[in-house]
């Protein structure tokens, strides 16, 4: 197993192009938040408390045989969980969600992170509140209240 390289956030990333996603972070074993890609309003002290919480439902889950995926449905939103053998990860998506797309897209990640131990990651590598479409100023991009674009 290899540590991390930096291609991992690139990889945790490429997950916000299906549509619907709101961002996606990776818990080692131990249910810390090692690798994220959310917008700035999920702190790194939220993530802290909700890693360990996701971490026990992938355990309790896991019992009677590996679990390939979770979905909790909210409201508004999906809590996507993938395990993987050295890490899970975890997308925040609308409820919307082309779930194949997504699926295709979770697998393409979880081979790039094959070979990441993720449990040696000291801290977490962020890229939180930036947007994807860099080129057009803030109101240009628009804003979303419940899923639904309202600028």
């Amino acid at each position: 197993m290899n540590g991390m390289t930096g291609s991992e956030l690139e990889s945790l990333k490429g997950l916000r192009d299906v549509e619907g996603i709101l961002g996606s972070f990776v818990l080692s074993q131990a249910g810390h938040v090692v690798l994220r890609d959310l917008p700035q309003m999920f702190s790194n002290d939220v993530l802290a408390d909700v890693g360990p919480r996701v971490f026990r439902l992938r355990e309790t889950l896991s019992q009677d045989g590996a679990a390939a995926q979770v979905v909790v449905r909210y409201e508004d939103h999906k809590l996507i969980l993938r395990p993987l053998p050295e890490s899970s990860i975890v997308v925040l998506a609308l409820h919307n969600v082309n779930m194949s797309q997504l699926k295709m897209a979770l697998n393409l990640v979880g081979r790039s992170f094959s070979k990441v131990d993720f449990n040696t990651a000291s801290a977490v590598q962020s890229h939180a509140g930036e947007s994807t479409n860099k080129s057009a100023p803030p109101s240009a991009r628009g804003a979303y209240y419940r899923g639904q674009r309202i600028s």
